[in-house]
C-alpha cells in the first residue's frame, strides 16, 4: 500500500500523537501503582512505630512508674503492674483496631495528594485500585492503535510466486526506498509540526 507525502505525513502525525497520549497514560498509571504500594508500605512502617512505641512504654512507663503507685493502693506490687500492662495491652489493640481511620487514611490521602498528577473522586484504596485498571484498558487501548498505526506504515511487500511477481518485487522494492526517504521528509516535517505545536 503506498502512500503520497501528505498522507504519509498524516499517520506519522497520528502515531506521534498516539505515542505522547501512550506515554501521557503510562505515567499516569505509574503514578497510581507506586501511590498504591507506598501507601501500603509506608501504613505498615508507621503502625509497627506505633506497636513498637506502645510496647516499650507498656515495658518502661507500666512496670516502673504507675505499677509501684498501683501496687502501694492495692497492696500489690504485683497486681500494679498487671493492671498498668492491661491497660497498655488495650490501647494498643484500640490503635489496632482503628488503623485504617487512623493511619491508613490519612497516608494514602498524602500519597495520592504527593504522587497522582489526575484528580480521584476519593482518595482510598478503592478509588486507586479502580482508576488503575480504568487507566490499563486505556493503555492496552491505545498500545493496539499504536501497533496498528505502525504496521499500515510499514507493512512488507507479497512475496513473489513467478517471473513477474519477482519483477514486480524489485519495482516495488525500488519505491519502497523511494517510500523510505519520503518517510524520513514526513517524520521530520511531522516532528516540527507536533512540537511547534506545543
Amino acid at each position: 500500500m503506498l502512500f503520497t507525502s501528505e498522507q504519509l505525513t498524516n499517520r506519522f502525525e497520528q502515531l506521534f500523537h498516539e505515542g505522547r497520549e501512550y506515554w501521557d497514560l503510562q505515567k499516569q498509571y505509574l503514578s497510581l501503582h507506586a501511590a498504591e504500594v507506598l501507601t501500603r508500605l509506608l501504613s505498615m512502617v508507621v503502625l509497627l512505630s506505633i506497636l513498637i512505641l506502645v510496647g516499650s512504654m507498656v515495658l518502661l512507663f507500666g512496670s516502673f512508674a504507675v505499677a509501684y503507685w498501683l501496687g502501694e493502693l492495692l497492696d500489690s506490687t504485683l497486681l500494679g503492674f498487671a493492671v498498668i500492662a492491661c491497660l497498655l495491652l488495650v490501647m494498643s489493640l484500640l490503635v489496632y483496631a482503628n488503623r485504617k481511620s487512623w493511619i491508613y487514611i490519612p497516608i494514602t490521602r498524602f500519597m495520592v495528594r504527593l504522587l497522582v498528577t489526575s484528580a480521584l473522586p476519593s482518595p482510598s484504596q478503592e478509588a486507586i485500585t479502580m482508576e488503575k485498571a480504568h487507566l490499563r484498558e486505556k493503555l492496552d487501548e491505545n498500545e493496539r492503535e499504536l501497533k496498528n498505526t505502525a504496521s499500515t506504515l510499514l507493512e512488507p511487500a507479497s512475496p513473489a510466486k513467478n517471473k513477474w511477481d519477482n519483477a514486480s518485487n524489485l519495482l516495488q522494492h525500488g519505491l519502497t526506498i523511494y517510500r523510505g526517504v519520503q518517510i524520513g521528509v514526513s517524520i521530520v516535517g511531522a516532528l516540527r509540526r507536533v512540537f511547534r505545536g506545543k
